[in-house]
Parts: C-alpha cells; structure tokens; sequence
C-alpha cells in the first residue's frame, strides 16, 4: 500500500471518529451440488451465511455503514470426502455496490469457495 493512500485512511478514520458496530443481519442459503470424488459420486451440501455488520458513528453528520461477510462451509451428504472440502471460509462481499440485499453475493462467496476447496481428486457436477 502507497504512503499516499495511508494517509487519506488515517484522516478519513480521524474523521469519522468513535463508532459502534453491531451484527444486524444472518441469512443463510444452502446450495446442494453433486462431487465427482476419487471415483465416487457424493451428494455434497454447501451452505453460506451473509453476517452483516452495521457501524453507526458517534458523529451525528457521518452515515452509518453495513458491510459483509460470508461464513461458507461445505458438508458431504452422502458419502465422505476429505476434510479439505469440508472446512469452513470467511469471504468478503465479494458483489458489486447495492447488491448487498439480494441472493447474488451469496452465490459470488460460494462460487468462490468451490474454487478454493476442489482439487486434482473432486469435480463438481451441477
């Protein structure tokens, strides 16, 4: 990170001051999907919770702020696979501005997931 860009994060945190933040929302989606794993055919769950945590500044002039995160985890059904597939991921909002209330980033932290837990052994089949 550029000096530059230290700078303008120190003075707009100088700005806005002492805050409170709290969890405001925790909805869950699950996504089932069947994995091609070392030979086996395995009914795979993946389930991802959106946490959206809400900052409200001291500053009466200073809007308040939602961001989120995304706690996904995978489960096998039927079967069993490695615990490589089976650990839980934090993912950023990964969306785009104003999509926060909808299904689509939901869908963006499991796709990203998938990505990072399948390996040369698991192929999804949707």
């Amino acid at each position: 990170m550029n000096p530059l860009s230290k700078l303008v994060g120190f003075f707009l945190e100088l700005l806005r001051g002492p805050g409170v933040t709290h969890v405001v929302d925790g909805e869950t989606i699950h996504r089932t999907f069947t994995v091609r794993y070392q030979s086996d055919f395995v009914e795979y769950e993946v389930s991802c919770k959106r946490i959206i945590h809400r900052t409200k500044y001291n500053r009466w002039w200073i809007p308040s702020i939602r961001r989120a995160v995304f706690e996904v985890r995978g489960r096998a059904i039927t079967g069993s696979v490695s615990n490589q597939l089976e650990r839980l991921e934090i993912f950023p909002d990964l969306s785009s501005f104003g999509s926060l209330e909808t299904k689509y980033p939901h869908m963006r932290a499991i796709s990203a997931y998938l990505d990072s837990v399948v390996s040369a052994n698991a192929t999804i089949e949707m």
